[in-house]
């Protein structure tokens, strides 16, 4: 039963977040549907499991996410991200921005830090605006790359990772091969799909880069 709440609730989530629902409320609704099959039901497993391990967690990435975020506003307040955008293209060309983003999410990934999406949204930024690619390029190839590296990839001390090896009583380096393979495997794939479905067409339509709406008010501020 809690297995066919579990599909249920995550088709029902990927849905909503399709259609435009906010992915906060998309994931309560999911939350609530999978709570069905706890004990105690929807009002323990979201007063009680979800508070508490929710709670545990904000309060050990508070300082990660804090410190993140403020080194991505210096980047863009400084226009330290801008520079560093052009120097890349200028000295490898237009082609370098996709793997200099791939080769900084996969370190982040394989490190754990937790932060990441902060670091590499202001790298992101550079790099697209340099390159005059959309911001979707970026996302695609951040996702893509640093799942695999963080997932896939042994050693690397996500909670992923973690929590497996806990359970199953193994070490975070147990089935190397497979997980060596399995990581090149998804980073050849995510890349192709970037240069031929994404960059090409974009390239062909004339699409390049446009500020989302966050860093252009960062931006004007810092102007």
């Amino acid at each position: 039963m809690s297995a066919i709440l579990f599909v249920i609730s995550f088709i029902v989530m990927m849905i909503l977040v399709m259609k435009g629902v906010n992915l906060i409320p998309a994931a309560i609704i999911g939350g609530i549907i999978l709570s069905f099959a706890v004990e105690g039901g929807p009002i323990n497993a979201l007063f009680t499991l979800f508070s508490e391990a929710s709670g545990g967690y904000c309060a050990n990435l508070l300082i990660a996410f804090m410190f993140g975020g403020m080194f991505g506003a210096v980047m863009i307040g400084t226009g330290s991200d801008v520079v560093l955008g052009r120097f890349l293209i200028n000295k490898f060309g237009t082609n370098f921005a996709i793997i200099s983003l791939a080769i900084f999410v996969a370190i982040c990934g394989f490190v754990g830090i937790q932060s990441w999406p902060f670091l590499a949204a202001v790298f992101a930024f550079s790099l697209m605006k340099a390159a005059d690619l959309p911001l979707q390029v970026a996302c695609v190839t951040m996702v893509g790359i640093n799942s695999a590296f963080s997932f896939m990839f042994p050693g690397s001390p996500t909670i992923g990772n973690i929590i497996a090896s806990q359970a199953f009583g193994t070490t975070m380096y147990s089935g190397a091969a497979i997980g060596v393979v399995m990581c090149v495997i998804q980073v050849a794939l995510v890349l192709l799909y970037v240069e031929f479905f994404l960059v090409r067409k974009y390239r062909k339509a004339g699409i390049g880069y446009k500020p989302s709406p966050t860093e252009a008010g960062m931006r004007a501020d810092a102007a």
